[in-house]
């Protein structure tokens, strides 16, 4: 796969930028049926329609451009055995454009910055790749993207109910990676599978692709949307594998040589609940374990949700959250056998998802392995989820 500079792509933009600006105005909707009162703009429909730069269906050229970013902030702190913190963390700031031409294909670029102290604006690129979207049944995305393993990783942080993935998915040291992929849709029928190399780079540097000459990871999942035999609002069965073969080079899933995941989504009426198990082994040691979470809608926008979360590892190769469990004064590794956590939030949704107020708490304990590292407590969480 060739690699694409930063500057090519930020070049590439900017001809799409003049390509709608030559383009014909956006084509007047009709008119709705005089039964039927027109839907009036929100504050925030408007805020947010911003973002768009241009939209046209009719252009052959480009039918859309849009900033894309989010910003994700938290204070947290904690109280444990083995240690104290609070502090506030930009946890995510990201920003890039999105561009839809030749109706077909989709272009994206979005950098991340550190706003945290010391941190840099410019930290490099979560996602830079071009997809093809002929129809609903396939897709195809070449770039750096992210490997699609397990439901928790996929789901958007955008959208995840609580404040952090849970630990299992955190273990396996995975994030997005250049490769190639292909997913669709057809009928109750889902699917996703691509190949990604683990070689990401150090931050910062003049390829945001990396050296692209470390081990490949293979992911491949699928999933059955069963809500109309049962009755519900949703009901979505999923199963996951992936296959790593990292070497010394590699940055990310270096960890586990195979792994599986399954997960169940049901949704109906106010109530929701999602359950996923998680396996993985390797040479330096195996984990497992599953999680729970359910969410009840007290109203449109209040909604409560917990979780429960369980992880094992004979080899005692399970580290502690780095969010914010690892700012305890645990062993040199942080290393564990079991662990068990409990969190309870409530969200807040000014604007569904893309505005969203977040407040949590959760209870967890990490029995540590030979070297010590045994850790309890009590971390609480406020913030606040924006994105466009």
């Amino acid at each position: 796969m060739s690699t694409i500079s930063s500057g090519t792509f930020a070049a590439t933009l900017a001809a799409l930028t003049l390509a709608a600006s030559a383009g014909t105005s956006a084509p007047v909707s009709a008119k709705a049926p005089l039964t039927e009162a027109p839907k009036e703009e929100s504050a925030f429909d408007k805020i947010w329609s911003l973002a768009t730069l241009y939209k046209n269906k009719e252009n052959p050229v480009i039918q859309k451009l849009a900033f894309t970013g989010r910003y994700h902030g938290q204070y947290a702190w904690l109280d444990s055995d083995q240690g104290n913190y609070d502090d506030y963390e930009s946890r995510r700031f990201r920003l890039g454009l999105l561009a839809q031409v030749f109706q077909d294909f989709e272009i994206k670029g979005e950098m991340f910055s550190d706003l945290n102290s010391g941190g840099d604006f410019y930290e490099g690129f979560t996602e830079v790749f071009i997809a093809w979207k002929p129809d609903d049944a396939f897709n195809l995305t070449i770039g750096k993207q992210k490997p699609r393993f397990s439901l928790d990783w996929s789901t958007s942080s955008r959208e995840i109910l609580t404040f952090e993935r849970n630990i299992l998915i955190n273990n396996f040291g995975i994030d997005y990676e250049t490769g190639i992929s292909v997913s669709g849709k057809t009928g109750n029928f889902s699917y996703f599978a691509g190949a990604f190399n683990n070689d990401v780079g150090a931050t910062g540097e003049a390829s945001e692709f990396g050296d692209l000459d470390g081990g490949f990871s293979y992911v491949a999942s699928a999933s059955y949307d069963f809500k109309d035999a049962v009755g519900l609002d949703k009901a979505v069965l999923r199963g996951d594998f992936l296959h790593s073969e990292h070497d010394a080079k590699d940055d990310l899933l270096t960890k586990f040589d195979n792994a599986v995941a399954a997960s169940i989504t049901l949704k109906q009426g106010d109530v929701g609940f999602i359950a996923e198990t998680l396996y993985g082994e390797g040479d330096k040691g195996d984990i497992w374990g599953f999680y729970l979470t359910p969410s009840y809608d007290i109203t449109k926008k209040l909604q409560v949700v917990a979780r429960y979360t369980y992880a094992h590892s004979g080899d005692d190769i399970l580290r502690a959250q780095s969010r914010y469990e690892r700012e305890a004064d645990l062993s040199d590794s942080g290393n564990g056998g079991t662990y068990n956590a409990g969190y309870l939030g409530v969200n807040y949704y000014l604007y569904g998802h893309k505005l969203k107020l977040m407040t949590g708490v959760e209870y967890s304990k990490l029995k540590g392995g030979s070297d010590g590292g045994d850790y309890e407590g009590v971390t609480g969480l406020a913030g606040v989820r924006i994105y466009w």
